[in-house]
């Protein structure tokens, strides 16, 4: 007669070969054996079967039988709370693909190794480096978005879905630089998005958060926009709750400072069509600012940045932008390193320029000529003036498809002159003129 401890005995051994041969699934790395996940046990649940199910390895049933003090992991009472370490855990990639990115990035590991590709898959295991030119911002089949400005190095930790529960678990390391994030909200308690610099972690549910890291420094920040963060030094694994507009600053010794934001930077003119061959902005001062970050993007998310600058005064100008309608937002940046809150701004990019050029031909005869860039259809207009401001022009030609004018016999006096541009394109027209330049005529010796 075989006893029924018989049977118990052989079901491990079973077990296993059954997780071998069918897993199509990955185990999570060992750097989260720190981290557990719970689970509510339901009817005809076992540690046995959870384990054939849901571990990476089948015997490892044991180490959450002794973790829980479970007297008999056949029999467990349903709805009883188990605690289990998510290294222990088959799951699955998180989907996350490459949004947009711009100058020089790279991409390594997991099998990758160079420039990313619009739409590109990305995975736990690889390392995201962005030059002084680049950015890039991935995106997460949960909606969550992360972005790398110029200057980073960010490691992928973990990007994965646990079997056992659908929780999702999100783990990036900035090694240097910084990584900014939009966090969709986790529905699932087990649910975790964790920000890592070498001396702190950042956990959110859901925000809108902002963490960099210098190594020359050691000092890590955190700055949060929207919702919640919890900030704990690597040290003395504890730390504030940050609400939105508060950041943390994590020395090297794992001190932790909450600090307030500084305020929005306002945009001066915003509204103002950018028709000049460099785009150039002027923000208004905020008292304890060290330096401005004003950023350029063709989206309102923020997603695809032309180009991420910092500036010791409030001002930024940006050069060879294409025509376009355009978002920008400037931060204030204090002492501290913390960057301050920011508002976005739509933008209108229409490259209309005109200048000119006067050559005198004889006695009272000058020849104006003029030139400029745009696109479409461009129409100029000639002015002469007895004063800079005056309400009426001595000489109006207006409709000029050439680029040149003669006057002759132009009477001895002072003159001002200025030429102006209609140009047409894609249903808009733009107008823009040269400062008025004096032309004095000398009587005749």
């Amino acid at each position: 007669m075989i006893k029924k401890t018989s049977t118990r005995a052989l079901l491990p051994a079973v077990l296993i070969l059954a997780a071998v041969v069918s897993s199509p699934v990955i185990a999570a790395p060992a750097a989260q054996a720190e981290d557990s996940v719970t689970y509510v046990m339901k009817q005809g649940d076992t540690l046995f079967t959870l384990a054939e199910r849901y571990f990476a390895r089948t015997q490892d049933y044991r180490k959450v039988q002794r973790l829980n003090r479970v007297a008999d992991p056949f029999r467990i009472s349903t709805g009883r709370l188990l605690r289990i370490p998510v290294v222990l855990l088959k799951s699955q990639p998180l989907g996350a693909r490459v949004a947009a990115f711009r100058g020089d990035v790279a991409v390594t590991g997991a099998g990758a190794n160079g420039a990313p590709t619009p739409g590109m898959a990305l995975a736990s295991g690889m390392l995201v480096q962005t030059g002084a030119t680049g950015t890039m911002t991935m995106i997460l089949t949960n909606g969550s978005r992360i972005t790398f400005p110029s200057r980073s190095r960010v490691r992928i930790r973990a990007m994965r879905t646990f079997l056992l529960n659908g929780a999702t678990d999100v783990d990036l390391m900035i090694e240097h630089g910084r990584a900014e994030t939009v966090v969709s909200p986790l529905k699932d308690a087990n649910s975790r998005f964790r920000l890592r610099t070498p001396v702190a972690v950042s956990a959110v549910r859901g925000t809108t958060l902002r963490v960099a890291y210098e190594p020359e420094t050691g000092v890590s920040l955190t700055e949060v926009a929207e919702g919640k963060v919890s900030v704990a030094s690597d040290r003395s694994g504890g730390g504030p709750l940050l609400e939105a507009g508060f950041g943390a600053v994590v020395g090297a010794g794992g001190d932790v400072a909450r600090q307030a934001l500084l305020p929005a930077v306002e945009v001066e003119v915003p509204g103002k069509v950018q028709r000049e061959p460099v785009v150039a902005l002027a923000l208004k001062p905020v008292t304890g600012a060290s330096r401005y970050r004003t950023q350029l993007a063709s989206d309102a998310g923020f997603v695809d940045i032309l180009e991420d600058r910092y500036d010791s005064e409030p001002k930024a100008s940006f050069t060879n932008v294409p025509n376009g309608n355009w978002f920008v937002r400037a931060q204030a940046v204090g002492e501290s390193g913390l960057q301050g809150l920011s508002q976005s701004y739509s933008l209108s990019r229409r490259l209309t320029t005109v200048g000119g050029a006067l050559e005198p031909l004889g006695p009272g005869q000058f020849g104006f000529k003029w030139f400029g860039d745009g696109d479409g259809n461009r129409l100029y207009r000639f002015q002469l003036l007895a004063a800079p401001d005056a309400p009426v022009a001595l000489v109006d030609e207006t409709g000029l498809a050439g680029q040149q004018i003669v006057l002759t016999t132009l009477p001895p006096g002072t003159y001002f002159w200025r030429v102006g541009v209609q140009q047409f394109a894609d249903g808009a027209l733009d107008e823009n003129w040269t400062s008025p330049e004096k032309l004095i005529v000398s009587k005749p010796e």
